[in-house]
């Protein structure tokens, strides 16, 4: 049966050779109890086996502190560990989980890493790698000096997959799961839509008196006709004019507020502190009329 080694650097307060069939023993077919129907000869067949240790430099303090047991110089070594094939297939999850999953729990390192892993030539049938490589994405896109950003879009992800996201769950979680994010998300929505039209209803009635109730019925009557008549250009271009509104109200309101500012305009934005005693910033900023009844 093909092998998967996988090569890491350690630090312990162990002998190294405990260290390593610690590490070998967490990511295979070491368990803390008894688990039934787990065999000699299972536990043979599917453990990881060290297939070889360099010792390295030893040093008086760990990398990180917390380890257990041990006294003494901190070893440092390269570990080889390998395992069957068979224990994940060709699977990238198990092989990540075998590899790594809990491995950077255990107390008896006070430092690990995963240095280099090594495939059959097998893996290559099941999985073909990318088309183009990094090489091949910056000479399509013509960017070699900066980072690529991907997205994927939507309509390609339903036409890739074939399924909506809650239909995936559904596939892969069960109709529960299907149920219960379906159900999160339109309550999520409706909870937030609500919340926005109350505070523009609420806003409309302090401005108008308009009833509020009947601010909500028109504006959201509104909103679901020229989303259904217009589509998602529609909800873009409403988020643009909304955008722009947000943007010239803000320089409005600056600009009334500097109007409001006694004094010419570089006196406006300079510090009372540093142009003007204490009492005549506060005439300064004392409005006409309570100037007029003092």
């Amino acid at each position: 049966m093909e092998r998967i080694f996988a090569t890491y650097r350690i630090e312990t307060p162990l002998a190294v050779e405990q260290a390593a069939a610690v590490l070998a023993g967490e990511q295979s077919s070491g368990t803390f109890v008894e688990v039934p129907g787990e065999t000699a000869e299972l536990k043979q067949r599917f453990a990881a086996r060290v297939e070889k240790i360099t010792p390295l430099v030893s040093v008086t303090s760990p990398a990180l502190p917390g380890c257990r047991g041990g006294s003494g110089k901190i070893q440092r070594a390269k570990v080889v560990v390998s395992w069957s094939l068979e224990n994940m297939g060709y699977n990238l999850p198990t092989l990540v989980s075998t590899i790594q999953g809990n491995l950077y729990e255990l107390s008896q390192f006070s430092g690990l890493k995963l240095t280099d892993l090594q495939v059959p030539a097998s893996f290559g049938e099941h999985f073909r790698g990318p088309k183009f490589g990094m090489a091949g994405c910056r000479a399509l896109t013509g960017v070699y000096n900066r980072p690529l950003v991907g997205t994927i879009i939507i309509p390609f992800f339903r036409h890739a997959v074939g399924m909506s996201a809650y239909e995936y769950f559904g596939h892969r979680f069960g109709y529960g799961a299907r149920a219960y994010s379906a159900l999160a998300f339109t309550a999520g929505h409706f909870s937030k839509m609500g919340f926005v039209l109350y505070l523009m209803a609420l806003t409309i009635n302090s401005m108008t008196g308009w009833n509020i109730f009947v601010v909500i019925l028109v504006v959201g009557v509104l909103t679901v006709l020229y989303t259904l008549v217009g589509g998602l250009e529609a909800v873009i271009w409403t988020d643009v004019v909304q955008g722009i509104i947000m943007v010239a109200g803000l320089g409005v309101v600056i600009g009334f507020l500097c109007h409001l500012m006694p004094g010419d305009l570089p006196r406006r934005f300079t510090s009372p502190g540093k142009k003007a005693s204490s009492a005549s910033a506060r005439r300064t900023w004392t409005s006409p009329a309570r100037a007029a009844s003092g």
